[in-house]
């Protein structure tokens, strides 16, 4: 019951008394107080219509993102491990993305191109500038591959994009390897520096003809074309071609013999996508020996040890030097000594065995893995270099032996031949068997691609519908398939390699023993050569060493970059740099160590740099997808146990003998002796290198390899042209010269003391 006039009275009468107070006060604090009333009159009144305004933020709304974000804290500390699970699949998908190399990411190459030309538009050709390195990567390319003609075809029609050829020959020096003495040691080592690639590196090693002609060089004032004598650490002597005067050129061609083949030596990298480096090159007459091989290998690896790399292991291709080293280095086949001492000075007798190693494995014991596995016949020690026989060498060897139609191939009750294989072509079409009328032809015998295709499952599936009595064709066949793609397969596991391997290891020693048991079939006539016989042993034991020494590193696990490859691929590059991408025989030894090595290197990199560069190079690409593609790898994570080693191979030899009594190859005596390595092929304990091979029914067979034919000369004609020039220098000699050696020398100093062009 409010009193309405009442309270109007009350405050009235409350604000004249205010009011007389304030008139009461001086005039400038009455102003101040009421500016101050009117600011915060004014202040509220938009306080208070920013409030009531709809699109207003209130923190209530801030209510759910925050309890939202308060759960997540929690559960971050709740569970560790959910977290460190994740970042261990973020790291794994990482890894997968680098081993791909397919995937690429980053700008194309025409929006590269077209980038480039808007940017050069309206530019001087003096002003035109070259920046974008992918860009300069493809063009230099387009030069090595192309040649300059093409080049400066598309240096004038696309205007800006590709810089001029001088300006690639400048670019192009900067590629140059260093070297001492021939060797790129340092080259190699930044090399895996500056890519990020482990410390661990496969050598592998080969030789290919050259045109047999004596050049001389300005630069190194030496003439180039002889099989220099080879030092202590097997390398060429190059000094001794150093021409000084007249009487030098004319010793030399009167002691020296002229050089018929390139060695070279490949570094392959243990990264995926990662090309090869040469390591070294020079001429040779191949009258070197098992010791020069040896020596330059003990070399080489602690060369690189020095600069803290390590030789994981060597590849050839079947040569008989070479062989004999790896059969004398791990011992194949011999029995272990009776006193550890004799053990111990067997294995130090080589100078890049270590001690050293951070696996768990007895080091002090080199007969481990003998007594691991009842029929692994090979020293190991995880310090040592583990050797191979190149895979694609072997399948071509296996390949030329069925295709020789003269020497039969008996199987029990049934013959391995060619003429089943014809009768398939013959029966059903080409669109099923998929195979070639040239892959059963012995002329050409390193056509790899017609092993890949007979060595395909349903060409035996096709021959066992359509072709009686070919059970023999088709164990051949699969023995091998078995033999390459345990190393070649991208998709196979660890283990499953180790099957595959050792399946064919141990169908080869039954069928051998059963061939030596009379002699019907001499072995020599009617089995396999001994080298490919030696391939296939040398290879299954190394697969198993690899696997233990790699245990601790399983993504260092990739069989098929340990094979001499690197080298056939760069032989092959250098044939074909020529207008119509011939792959015969076609450079001197001054054009290869000079010319053409340092394109080759260069192409290869860049090569191999395409797919990061988001450039495809379609035959590169194609031999990345050879045996399975990237996308289907088999990423390994773990090796397997020595257990698990052992029971793969009783199973694998369990299957070898099955596979060959179901052909009638039938042997009544127990398997410790069946499955045995033939002691008569077993290397001696103290045998020099140079010793003949042991004594055996199938010895001659043993250099019975690809060897490589000297193309390019006729021994004929050689010693004609030899003659003839010796006479012809004879008769300079005795001229009235003047003697310019003096100017040379400086000349070579200056050429020596020039600056180099750096990256």
């Amino acid at each position: 019951n409010f009193d309405f006039e009442k309270g109007k009275s009350t405050a009235h009468k409350h604000r004249s008394k205010r009011s007389n107070e304030t008139s009461m006060l001086p005039s400038s604090l009455n102003e101040e107080d009421n500016s101050k009333s009117i600011r915060l009159d004014r202040r509220q009144l938009k306080l208070r219509k920013s409030s009531s305004q709809p699109q207003q933020s209130r923190i209530s709304d801030y209510f759910e993102f925050v309890n939202k974000l308060d759960a997540e804290i929690c559960l971050r500390k709740e569970n560790e491990f959910l977290s460190s699970k994740i970042r261990e699949i973020e790291k794994k998908f990482a890894s997968l993305n680098q081993e791909n190399p397919l995937e690429v990411a980053g700008q194309s190459l025409l929006t590269r191109m077209m980038r480039q030309a808007v940017k050069q538009f309206g530019k001087k050709p003096k002003g035109l500038r070259h920046d974008d390195v992918v860009l300069e990567h493809f063009c230099i390319n387009v030069w090595i591959l192309g040649g300059r003609r093409i080049y400066e075809i598309f240096h004038s029609n696309f205007i800006g994009i590709f810089p001029s050829p001088s300006t690639i020959q400048d670019r192009l020096r900067t590629f140059d390897l260093p070297s001492q003495d021939g060797i790129n040691f340092s080259a190699v080592v930044e090399y895996l520096k500056t890519n990020n690639a482990p410390p661990i590196v496969v050598l592998s090693a080969d030789a290919t003809g050259v045109l047999g002609c004596v050049d001389y060089h300005e630069k190194t004032n030496s003439l180039v074309g002889f099989s220099a004598p080879l030092k202590d650490n097997g390398f060429p002597d190059l000094d001794v071609f150093i021409a000084r005067m007249t009487e030098d050129i004319v010793k030399q061609f009167n002691q020296y013999d002229r050089a018929s083949l390139v060695m070279i030596g490949m570094i392959q990298p243990l990264l995926d996508g990662l090309s090869p480096l040469r390591l070294f090159s020079f001429g040779t007459n191949s009258k070197y020996t098992s010791i020069d091989v040896n020596n330059r290998l003990n070399f080489v690896a602690l060369k690189l040890k020095a600069f803290g790399i390590e030789v994981a292991a060597y590849s050839a291709d079947g040569d008989s030097r070479e062989m004999k080293v790896m059969r004398n280095r791990i011992r194949l086949g011999a029995s272990i000594p009776s006193s550890p001492q004799a053990s111990s000075d067997v294995h130090s007798s080589h100078p890049s065995h270590s001690t050293e190693h951070p696996t768990g494995l007895s080091i002090s014991d080199p007969h481990s893995l003998r007594r691991s596995f009842p029929f692994f016949v090979c020293d190991f020690l995880p310090s040592c270099i583990i050797f191979f026989q190149d895979v694609t060498h072997l399948g071509a060897k296996l390949r030329t032996r069925l295709n020789k139609t003269q020497k039969s191939i008996p199987l029990g009750n049934f013959i391995a031949t060619t003429a089943h294989i014809v009768a398939l072509q013959e029966i059903i079409g080409k669109d099923r068997h998929g195979l070639r009328v040239g892959d059963v032809l012995l002329e050409d015998k390193m056509n790899y691609d017609a092993v890949r295709r007979l060595s395909k499952p349903h060409v035996r599936e096709l021959l066992s519908q359509y072709v009686p009595k070919s059970e023999g064709t088709c164990f051949y066949l699969e023995l091998m398939d078995n033999s390459t793609s345990s190393y070649l397969d991208k998709k196979l596991s660890p283990l499953d390699r180790v099957y595959r391997m050792w399946k064919s290891v141990f169908e080869l020693r039954y069928w051998r023993y059963w061939m030596s048991c009379d002699n019907v079939y001499p072995l020599g006539n009617h089995f396999i050569t001994l080298n490919a016989y030696l391939c296939v042993e040398i290879n299954s034991h190394a697969l198993v060493m690899l696997i233990t020494k790699l245990r601790d590193t399983p993504q260092l696990f990739k069989p098929r970059l340990f094979s001499s490859q690197p080298c056939e691929s760069y032989f092959k590059a250098c044939r074909s740099f020529t207008p119509v991408g011939s792959t015969q025989l076609n450079f001197t030894l001054l054009d290869f160590i000079y010319s053409r090595c340092k394109k080759v290197d260069v192409a290869l990199r860049l090569t191999a740099l395409g797919h990061s560069d988001n450039i495809v190079y379609p035959r590169h690409v194609k031999n990345l997808e050879r045996y399975g593609g990237s996308e289907e790898s088999f990423v390994c994570n773990i090796l397997p146990s020595t257990d698990e080693i052992r029971v793969t191979m009783d199973r694998a030899r369990i299957d070898a003998k099955a596979a060959l009594m179901k052909l009638g190859v039938d042997v009544a005596d127990p398997d410790d002796r069946v499955f045995a390595f033939d002691s008569r092929l077993a290397a001696k304990l103290n045998e020099p290198l140079e010793n003949p091979a042991p004594k055996e029914d199938d010895v001659n067979e043993f250099d019975e390899c690809e060897e490589l034919e000297d193309e390019g000369n006729d021994p004929l004609d050689r010693n004609v042209l030899d003659e003839y020039e010796q006479s012809l220098l004879n008769v300079i000699s005795e001229g009235p010269l003047n003697d310019y050696s003096s100017l040379l020398e400086k000349c070579v100093l200056r050429n020596e003391n020039s600056p180099r062009p750096h990256n």
